[in-house]
């Protein structure tokens, strides 16, 4: 049987998350057809696991089993490289505005390749994933070296004030405050403030989605050059906008009661309350997007439960004007970036420089 046996009904990938679309042998389009190579890899990853995935709102139970993971040691993106790879020089810094508000930023230095030429760099700010309440820089570390490495240039991996601890709009701002700091410290770090993104994967997607466009909204033109959002989180779903009201009923049906009120609870200390959020940098999705918003690449997954809600933001973006690219990777959850032998995240990371260096290296209109 081949891999990819169209005449047989697919075999679902684990919800590692919570995250995964509901599948049967008659599936609704090719964008839900399990990929057999991060399935075969993914289950692979599962039978070496030691402890069980908590639930989703099991804030410090998910820390803990992070902690456990990162005791088994680096995981390096095995990507093929364009360039040959350099050291990366890693620094803490610790960063406080308006009094008491403290965040930490993991900078990823590269140094200079013997005979490149010498001048100021691009920069990305990097946020990381976690459900807005775990995550680290240092689970992202390694991808992030890659990025500096094959981009020439310095990543900021920001480490946001986490829920429960904190609450919406404190990690926002977190994650808005980076963008003037790493402006404000360009020559410190030899970079060219004119060439700064922004990079996001799920939670961190959100809050970079937020920022952006508060940039774009108190700055014209906005301060960033590029924003790039893996499996976003682009709204509220407590309050879905057509089209996707028309599914979401269905669709939540098909979610166990236990894990869907798991998922409402997350919100509930994510904003301080149950009812959902009205503040236009929460949810992007529902908001005005200025014409000169950053242009934008989104990645998702088409086993993804929030794979439509950042199509639905693709579309929202080019609707008023902003230059944006979409990527569906089908065939793969939630999660997908993290195995890093599979034949899709090796992808992913490759596409993820092209795109970087495209966007930041190129001195066209933005």
């Amino acid at each position: 049987m081949a891999d990819h046996d169209l005449d047989a009904p697919p075999t679902t990938t684990k919800d590692r998350d919570g995250l995964l679309v509901a599948q049967s042998a008659t599936f609704t389009n090719m964008f839900e057809w399990p990929d057999a190579d991060y399935k075969a890899k993914e289950d692979a990853t599962f039978a070496r696991m030691k402890s069980p995935i908590p639930a989703p709102d099991d804030h410090f139970g998910w820390r803990s089993w992070e902690q456990e993971k990162m005791r088994d040691g680096p995981k390096p993106v095995l990507a093929k490289r364009y360039r040959t790879a350099v050291k990366v020089n890693r620094t803490n810094v610790s960063v406080t505005y308006d009094g008491d508000n403290t965040y930490r930023i993991l900078v990823h230095n590269p140094e200079p390749y013997p005979g490149e030429a010498t001048s100021l760099r691009p920069a990305v700010l990097w946020f990381h994933g976690g459900g807005w309440a775990h995550g680290s820089p240092e689970m992202d570390a390694q991808r992030a070296d890659y990025v500096a490495s094959e981009i020439r240039g310095v990543v900021f991996n920001v480490d946001y004030r986490l829920i429960p601890e904190i609450a919406w709009p404190k990690n926002h701002n977190d994650v808005y405050h980076s963008i003037g700091w790493a402006i404000d410290n360009a020559k410190d770090y030899n970079i060219d403030p004119s060439r700064l993104a922004m990079w996001g994967q799920s939670a961190g997607a959100h809050l970079a989605a937020g920022a952006a466009l508060r940039d774009a909204v108190e700055h014209k033109p906005s301060r960033l050059r590029h924003v790039n959002l893996t499996v976003p989180v682009t709204h509220d779903i407590r309050n879905e906008p057509y089209p996707l009201n028309q599914n979401a009923e269905a669709e939540m049906a098909k979610i166990p009661e236990v894990l869907f009120r798991q998922f409402l609870n997350v919100l509930r200390d994510m904003t301080g309350s149950d009812e959902p959020s009205t503040d236009p940098y929460f949810s992007p999705l529902r908001s005005e997007i200025p014409s000169h918003h950053p242009s934008t690449y989104i990645s998702v997954g088409g086993l993804d439960r929030l794979r439509d809600r950042g199509i639905a933001y693709a579309l929202h973006l080019r609707q008023h004007g902003v230059d944006t690219q979409l990527e569906i990777v089908p065939g793969v959850p939630h999660a997908y970036t993290g195995e890093n032998d599979t034949y899709a995240a090796k992808q992913y990371w490759r596409d993820q420089v092209k795109v970087l260096n495209m966007a930041l290296r190129f001195d066209w209109e933005h």
